[in-house]
């Protein structure tokens, strides 16, 4: 009996962890991943494009919250444009959540990562759309909801994450000047959440879930 309750709560932790959330269609080339390793994704639809989008280079910075699973993050897949070379590098922004809003102390990490930008062949404007995978295989990031999240180029040439006027959970934030003065997308474009695909580890799953199993006996 107990061996079959074993598999049973084996079984469960499987399906558990594809906690897909958000939108998981999409178009611009990109076939979601068939694995159980995606913990938010809102792929890139045209149908449900934002009119305007907010810049991420330089003192300006685009991020939305993640209210998924404990996960060492290994990949961020995104959407975007830019007047300049298509990104090879993009720094993961991570941001503390305060009472529902992004914190005015700014990212409690603000890493560099490897970037494979793809043309989709797709245009906003007249500007290509981009396909960017970070890549954080090699030193993934830890994130435990709720918390903000967005990629941001370093230096002056510029990127432009985009969104869809989809909402789950609460909208997206950008910063608008120097400094870590957060305002709502809907505040001065319309309320909606960063095309993106997160990919990861669960956490949980090792640190507390086996431990649990193990008591079963």
């Amino acid at each position: 009996m107990r061996f079959f309750l074993v598999l049973f709560a084996l079984a469960a932790l499987a399906f558990a962890s594809d906690t897909i959330s958000g939108q998981p269609g999409g178009t611009a080339n990109y076939t979601l991943p068939g694995t159980d390793d995606i913990y938010d994704s809102y792929a890139y639809n045209a149908g449900e494009q934002m009119d305007n989008i907010g810049a991420s280079f330089g003192d300006y910075a685009v991020v939305d919250d993640y209210n998924g699973s404990t996960i060492d993050m290994t990949s961020y897949t995104m959407w975007g444009v830019t007047t300049v070379s298509a990104p090879s590098a993009l720094e993961i922004m991570v941001v503390p959540d305060d009472s529902g809003v992004p914190s005015a102390a700014g990212p409690s990490s603000q890493d560099s990562y490897p970037a494979t930008s793809s043309d989709t062949g797709m245009t906003y404007g007249s500007y290509a759309i981009w396909i960017s995978v970070v890549d954080a295989s090699a030193t993934p990031v830890a994130l435990a909801a709720p918390v903000w999240l967005g990629t941001h180029r370093a230096g002056a040439d510029n990127w432009y994450p985009i969104g869809g006027t989809t909402v789950t959970g609460t909208q997206g934030y950008r910063t608008v000047e120097a400094g870590w003065a957060w305002a709502p997308f809907s505040e001065s474009l319309v309320a909606g959440d960063l095309f993106k695909v997160l990919e990861g580890n669960l956490v949980a799953l090792e640190r507390n879930t086996w431990a649990g199993i193990k008591n079963m006996f």
